[in-house]
């Protein structure tokens, strides 16, 4: 009797551990997303970009040939975290971007301005959807070297005269979409006149500032200034 209860226990516990794989592995199963969404490849144009130009970052999504659903590419963005507020900045984003099947990439542009020169540490972020309407987010990390931006300089001198005193009108302009500061324009050549340098504190965007200069021509016909 004793045996014959200690197999009948067994058995129970044999069942109960069949059980409990089954539930673990139709737990594991459930687990797996339809949609393997991913961000394969980034790239930031031009390659130096600069403050207040615009700069476009393209990201290349994938969906992987595992899937088991197509998807709808939501959107597309770029954001920056923002550490006091615990949530993401969209510095831009694509939206309306079609769909996926598996196996199938798309390439997605971006473009943004950043007002600021330096390291811009950034996300890619891909929201899709799938055939369950379920929503699935990836992120890839992206840093953007912002560099300076460069104003525009041209010269005028209508009444130059060889030997003599020149008036030249220096035209200093910011193409840019941020402000530009602490500029200083001197005019190098020709090698004889003044070398007074000007400062221009802060060029604001899209404007310009005139700068009056001296130069002293050693000879007649077209010489270039710079």
């Amino acid at each position: 009797m004793r045996q014959s209860g200690r197999r009948q226990k067994m058995a129970i516990l044999t069942i109960v551990g069949l059980l409990l794989l089954t539930v673990f592995a139709s737990s594991v199963a459930i687990g797996v997303p339809a949609a393997r969404v991913a961000v394969s490849d980034t790239t930031v144009t031009p390659a130096t970009p600069t403050a207040g130009a615009p700069t476009t970052v393209t990201a290349t999504v994938r969906l992987s040939g595992g899937s088991t659903s197509a998807v709808t590419l939501d959107r597309v963005e770029l954001v920056n975290s923002d550490a006091n507020s615990f949530r993401d900045d969209t510095v831009a984003s694509a939206t309306d971007l079609g769909s996926l099947s598996a196996g199938e990439t798309l390439t997605v542009p971006i473009t943004a301005t950043f007002d600021t020169a330096g390291a811009h540490d950034l996300r890619i972020k891909v929201t899709v959807t799938d055939a369950d309407n379920d929503e699935t987010t990836v992120t890839r990390p992206i840093s953007v070297i912002v560099e300076q931006g460069v104003p525009q300089v041209t010269f005028d001198a209508p009444n130059a005269v060889v030997g003599a005193d020149s008036f030249v009108q220096a035209t200093v302009s910011n193409p840019t979409n941020a402000a530009l500061r602490n500029l200083s324009i001197r005019i190098m050549t020709p090698e004889a006149g003044e070398r007074s340098v000007r400062e221009i504190p802060v060029l604001a965007a899209g404007t310009t500032a005139t700068l009056n200069f001296s130069v002293h021509p050693q000879q007649p016909g077209q010489q270039r200034l710079s």
